[in-house]
């Protein structure tokens, strides 16, 4: 398992990376304290992630109408992710009567 952990100047947590193997393929998750989100964080912890392997999976949110405990409406990252160049797997689809995620897959140029 890898980690990547960044925080800032005053030490509080702005995000988080993991990979790990799972069923021969690289999978991930990147999560990003929702006080720095849209400030670029997510994409500097997305290309640490791309320097270190050759491909990513994960698996992302795509409802428009899933709440957080706070009452706030859930932004899906999907468009974060196609605008990174990664391929949305439309017949991989994980549903649950909460949610409904896609895969993703990034695979490096060569």
């Amino acid at each position: 398992h890898q980690h990547v952990l960044l925080y800032s100047d005053d030490q509080k947590l702005i995000g988080w990376f993991f990979g790990f193997q799972r069923d021969e393929e690289r999978w991930f998750a990147i999560i990003v304290n929702s006080e720095f989100q849209r400030k670029g964080f997510g994409s500097t912890l997305l290309q640490k992630a791309k320097s270190l392997f050759k491909e990513l999976n994960g698996w992302v949110v795509t409802n428009v109408d899933l709440k957080r405990k706070n009452g706030e409406l859930y932004k899906s990252p999907l468009s974060f992710y196609k605008n990174n160049r990664f391929q949305v797997l439309e017949n991989e689809v994980f549903q649950t009567e909460i949610m409904t995620t896609v895969k993703i897959r990034w695979t490096k140029k060569r």
